[in-house]
């Protein structure tokens, strides 16, 4: 969003300089939340200035602060189950271990012919079952460790929810309005202040086909504000519209308004007294 132009005022000195008035205007950018809050505190009124990364308001991270006192002792117990299942998997493995030396030696015996073919049958009877125990603490140890690293990937999203209530400036800039107030409750996407970007000011014009035809982009443009007529500023011309327009209505006169005119914008840089919606003249050699 920008600024409209006001005035356009067309003259000729000479037959060489080109002269016409225009409204200042800047890049608008408007500062949310990109999450749902009520909002705890503004730092900014209108009018200051806000500096690129600037804490600009912050929203009431209390609930996101009780919902993760909840999510991190949930992953204190997802922890725990991950430890008590690896414990599971060691014990298990262990008697796995243990019945198969005692199973090799039992079938070394009966090969001896010394052994029973009773105990042999009751050892692999208990490896077996051992076996199936150590497979499925393997199993609660897979669970285990997904349900920690998903109670993990929860907390990581709340923490960078907390990180967003506090919202800062993307852009150094003015604030041109102040929206909201603390207290109130916000919705994702809703403005909360409105920075103009004063950084990259530009004049926006419009002139007529006889005269836009003598001009290019990156041109030169003498531009002067009324906080400093005698102080022309260097302007450089950064767009030109590609098609004609009628006069803006707020121009002077019905006479004017009915001309087909093209919208110049003029990028200048920052100047005292080069302010949005402040009136300024620019001449094209």
């Amino acid at each position: 969003m920008t600024w409209p132009a006001l005035l356009v005022f067309v003259a000729c000195n000479g037959g060489t300089t080109h002269s016409y008035t225009g409204t200042v205007e800047v890049t608008e950018v408007e500062v949310a939340s990109s999450i749902p809050g009520r909002i705890s505190s503004i730092a900014f009124d209108e009018g200051d200035r806000v500096e690129k990364g600037a804490l600009v308001f912050e929203l009431d991270p209390e609930s996101l602060q009780a919902e993760r006192k909840v999510r991190g002792a949930a992953i204190e117990m997802a922890k725990a189950a991950v430890g008590g299942a690896k414990a599971q998997v060691r014990t298990a493995g262990a008697q796995v271990s243990y019945l198969s030396r005692e199973t090799k030696r039992i079938t070394r015996m009966q090969d001896a012919g010394v052994g029973s073919a009773q105990q042999h049958s009751t050892l692999q009877g208990q490896l077996d079952v051992a076996r199936a125990q150590y497979a499925s603490a393997q199993q609660a140890v897979a669970q285990a460790t997904a349900t920690l690293a998903q109670t993990e990937a929860a907390l990581g999203v709340l923490d960078q929810r907390l990180g967003d209530t506090k919202v800062h400036a993307a852009v150094s800039g003015r604030v041109l309005s102040r929206n909201r107030e603390p207290g109130e409750v916000v919705s994702p996407g809703m403005s909360v202040l409105t920075l103009g970007d004063t950084d990259r000011p530009r004049l926006r014009v419009y002139v007529p086909l006889e005269v836009v035809e003598t001009l290019s982009v990156g041109g030169g443009a003498s531009v002067t504000v009324d906080a400093r007529p005698d102080e022309p500023i260097a302007g450089t011309i950064e767009r030109i519209a590609g098609e004609a327009e009628f006069t803006p209505r707020d121009i002077l006169t019905p006479e004017e308004r009915v001309k087909r005119v093209f919208a110049v914008d003029i990028a200048l840089k920052p100047a005292v007294g080069v302010l949005p919606g402040i009136p300024a003249e620019a001449d094209f050699e």
